[in-house]
């Protein structure tokens, strides 16, 4: 009896290790979406805004266009200017303009050179822009480059990606010989194999 309960014990521990883990990773959305919220910055620093000011905002690019367009509207530094769509005006030339390129984002995973057993997660944001006044001069903006640069477990890659965004994504390269998938991975699951057909058989017992 004393056995079945430290298995139990042990079982209900390591399940709480992977929750700790999970929960404390961040995801590769959360990532691109701060990166995104360091644009708002970057484009706060080329405007000058007063209260009242119309500007028409213009975002191209791929499925994350609305989620940046949300995060610049609801940037603290840029509440005090109304962005508003082009389609929406009769007269568009009497306005500022800003036009945002959103060019490359997204994640990718490199191998970790020194830990086979680890992944290397980068996550990259490039946005071009500029800003057309109301006679018709566009003033280029510097060009936005962010990344940031962690590393993750194999097994912990999937906490990290989102279903729901398909920029949040990315292949993995190949493991090769890692501790994990030669002796840690069987012997969990094998252990919590036998752990599971113990409790099994515990429980008719009784």
């Amino acid at each position: 009896m004393k056995i079945f309960r430290f298995i139990l014990i042990i079982i209900l521990l390591f399940y709480l290790y992977n929750f700790k883990c999970y929960s404390q990773i961040k995801s590769n959305n959360e990532i691109i979406e701060s990166l995104f919220e360091k644009f708002a910055q970057h484009l706060n620093l080329a405007l000058v805004p007063t209260n009242g000011d119309s500007i028409i905002l213009n975002i191209t690019g791929s499925d994350a266009v609305s989620i940046l367009k949300q995060k610049i509207i609801t940037d603290s530094n840029l509440k005090k200017i109304i962005f508003i769509e082009k389609s929406s005006l009769k007269n568009p030339n009497q306005l500022v303009s800003i036009s945002v390129i959103l060019n490359n984002f997204g994640v990718e995973y490199l191998q970790d050179s020194t830990d086979t057993d680890k992944i290397i997660r980068k996550c990259f944001l490039t946005i071009n822009a500029n800003i057309t006044n109301k006679e018709g001069l566009i003033r280029s903006l510097p060009n936005f480059s962010s990344f940031v640069i962690d590393t993750l477990f194999h097994w912990q890659i999937h906490a990290a990606e989102s279903n729901a965004y398909p920029f949040a994504r990315a292949p993995l390269p190949d493991k090769k010989g890692s501790m994990w998938n030669k002796i840690i991975e069987p012997v969990v699951i094998v252990a919590s194999a036998a752990a599971t057909v113990l409790i099994f058989f515990y429980v008719r017992s009784k």
